[in-house]
């Protein structure tokens, strides 16, 4: 060992290629399993994830990532597996806030009521959304992140019950999220879903996301069960828009992540990759190195220097 080090020592440049090749090789690797386990195997930061399930529109050529408004407040009603169901705008809106230093255009989350409670999120000030804010007949209400709220509030706790004009409508803020509420979606502000939205009008119009927190004791198998006894109701009743339609609950997380886990994957097989090509590279140049010392070894082995030497 000393023998080996005091080698390396007295060779800095080749000791250092070899550290950098394997540097650059563990260190991919390293980075390319943080990014998979925070996408993949680390569970949501939300109390009870596990419990948190996707419900999305099965059609005969596919399964569709977003719900119909007025189908989700069907099965919203009538079915008895989830402790809460709960929609959002399956992109955020841009709307154009005023009333603060200058008018900015933001991202908006657009959600029923039972969303933060579905996920266990609590409003740092004020209150949560109610049932009665998404009555057309409410006045406009909003949350504000707590980014928004530090940037462009200076963090005042007195911005409860403050007045913003969105998209020209006054709007009063209700809440203010915690730092460590984390969604899909990095948006400003939080609107509820009113009766009264552009995209809730017809049935057949698929514009919302649906998540949903299982009841204690419900598996997935049994949700799902349950959502196809609806479908069939429903496709009965209304099979201009809903024959041949249903809705597929699946596990957050992995409905969440399954546009990118499998280029992520492959990824990782391409940096796992890579780590094998360097360490057969550093191997390699050791040999080619031992090789260029076989002559010397040799002459130590005639003097009587011992195996060790």
């Amino acid at each position: 060992m000393r023998y080996s080090t005091r080698s390396l020592l007295n060779t800095p440049a080749f000791a250092a290629v070899i550290v950098l090749i394997l540097t650059v090789g563990i260190g991919a690797n390293v980075a390319m399993f943080s990014v998979i386990d925070q996408a993949l195997i680390r569970p949501l930061p939300y109390p009870d994830a596990r419990r948190l399930v996707s419900v999305r529109t099965a059609y005969e050529r596919g399964i569709g990532e977003w719900v119909s408004a007025r189908d989700y407040w069907d099965f919203r009603d009538l079915s008895m597996s989830f402790e809460q169901l709960a929609a959002y705008s399956g992109f955020p809106r841009i709307r154009t806030i005023t009333g603060v230093d200058e008018a900015k255009r933001v991202p908006v989350a657009v959600v029923s009521h039972e969303l933060l409670p579905a996920l266990g999120a609590q409003p740092l000030h004020g209150r949560s959304f109610l049932a009665d804010d998404e009555s057309a007949a409410a006045p406009q209400v909003a949350i504000l992140s707590y980014g928004y709220w530090q940037q462009e509030m200076g963090g005042d706790p007195d911005v409860i019950g403050s007045v913003l004009t969105v998209d020209g409508v006054p709007t009063e803020v209700i809440g203010v999220l915690a730092a460590d509420v984390r969604f899909r979606q990095e948006v400003d502000l939080w609107q509820p879903m009113r009766e009264d939205d552009q995209f809730i009008a017809e049935r057949g119009k698929t514009n919302w996301s649906v998540l949903g927190r299982l009841a204690h004791g419900v598996s997935l198998a049994q949700a799902q069960s349950e959502m196809n006894v609806i479908a069939a109701g429903l496709a009965a009743q209304y099979p201009e828009s809903n024959e041949g339609i249903g809705w597929v609950v699946t596990d957050l997380q992995r409905s969440w992540s399954e546009n990118y886990r499998e280029g992520l994957l492959l990824l990782q097989a391409a940096v796992v990759l890579v780590l094998l090509i360097a360490c057969g590279n550093a191997a390699g140049l050791l040999l080619a190195r031992g090789s260029t010392r076989r002559s010397e070894l040799a002459i130590r082995g005639a003097l009587g220097a011992s195996g060790r030497r």
